[in-house]
């Protein structure tokens, strides 16, 4: 299914809204729900910190490259062509709802998958949810 299809908000608990529907990836921690009449949201993968899409990043041993589109990449591929749905209590700064995202069909966490295979960062100024799989990718590159 494509992303112009229609989102389904829902409320999951008392202050929770659930977002479903087939997202196009904007870069590592930012999706958007599209509907056919026009309507969006942009929903932020709440707790992680991943590079903007055209940033470039440098390796261990000095080489450029294009780390953002690498990590737009890595999140596209577990998203695939399932249906994702996203949990969200509020809204950062630039109104996007702050998630956390699943993979309909496998139900892994898309958060917690981009920070253990190393494609963002625990946003440790606002959660302390994803420090474990940091550590885990850190040491995995070693």
């Amino acid at each position: 299914m494509e992303s112009g299809a229609a989102i389904k908000h829902r409320k999951s608990g008392e202050n929770s809204v659930v977002v479903d529907g087939y997202p196009r990836v904007v870069d590592g921690d930012t999706l958007v729900f599209e509907e056919e009449a026009g309507g969006k949201e942009r929903v932020r993968l709440a707790g992680i910190d991943a590079p903007e899409s055209n940033q470039m990043c440098v390796d261990k041993y000095g080489n450029e490259y294009d780390c953002g589109a690498k990590s737009k990449a890595y999140l596209e591929s577990k998203i695939g062509q399932n249906s994702v749905s996203c949990h969200a209590s509020k809204r950062d700064r630039y109104s996007r709802m702050l998630g956390t995202c699943y993979n309909d069909r496998t139900g892994e966490e898309l958060n917690e998958a981009m920070v253990r295979n190393g494609e963002a960062v625990a946003y440790h100024q606002f959660s302390e949810s994803y420090d474990d799989g940091e550590k885990r990718a850190k040491k995995g590159r070693q």
